[in-house]
């Protein structure tokens, strides 16, 4: 955070290695154990207003679309207290399991 700004705190995004874990595995696991995980911001050459007004097509934006793929944003809210903290860790931990620390997976 800046000295003359604070964060809104409304979404904590990690990027998920697709060597470890494909990100819509790990979103689909996450939502298994309750975890209010999300998949944030399409890039906008993707969206059908986009594609129909300029013609862009998957291909266009490929670091765009590279870094969309592994992104996964995870609960983040000013209510959430140790413990939420504790059970979004906890159920990352379950879904990475043994193969790879989460602190690995997720950058």
């Amino acid at each position: 955070e800046r000295a003359d700004a604070s964060s809104a705190w409304h979404i904590f995004p990690v990027q998920i290695d697709p060597r470890v874990a494909a990100r819509d595995q790990v979103f689909a696991d996450l939502r298994k154990r309750g975890i209010g995980a999300n998949v944030h911001y399409t890039p906008v050459h993707l969206l059908s207003y986009y594609r129909d007004r300029f013609g862009t097509a998957e291909g266009d934006l490929p670091v765009a679309e590279d870094v969309y793929s592994r992104l996964l944003t995870l609960p983040l809210h000013p209510a959430m207290d140790e413990a939420d903290v504790d059970r979004v860790a906890d159920a990352l931990e379950e879904v990475f399991g043994s193969r790879v620390s989460t602190r690995e997976a997720c950058a």
